[in-house]
């Protein structure tokens, strides 16, 4: 297990759930919307995370680091080649970001 798989699968495993802060806010309602680990897989050519429902964000490369937002634990996704977003539930539509861009997972409980 990777570094950056290890990090992500600890934070689930204190917090088991987490919302998601995407580069053009909150999917779905701060407080409401939570979401397992199903995977993380992580190599020198590619980062997946693979949520509860379907729910991917898959890129060549990330970088993780311990974070908080409003209070909360959390952890910082950033991908410098950017990132694709699959949310798999019909609420939203798939979405590329670009270089640079990053992602929170925020522990609620």
């Amino acid at each position: 297990m990777t570094s950056l798989e290890s990090a992500v699968a600890r934070f689930f495993m204190k917090y088991t759930s987490a919302g998601i802060v995407l580069p053009d806010g909150w999917y779905g309602r701060p407080g409401d919307s939570f979401f397992e680990l199903r995977n993380v897989r992580a190599d020198a050519a590619s980062f997946l995370l693979e949520l509860e429902g379907g729910r991917e964000i898959g890129a060549s490369q990330a970088v993780v680091e311990k974070d908080r937002f409003d209070g909360r634990p959390a952890l910082r996704l950033r991908f410098p080649s950017g990132f694709r977003w699959v949310p798999h539930d019909g609420a939203s539509t798939e979405a590329t970001y670009g270089p640079d861009s990053q992602i929170l997972l925020v522990a609620w409980r």
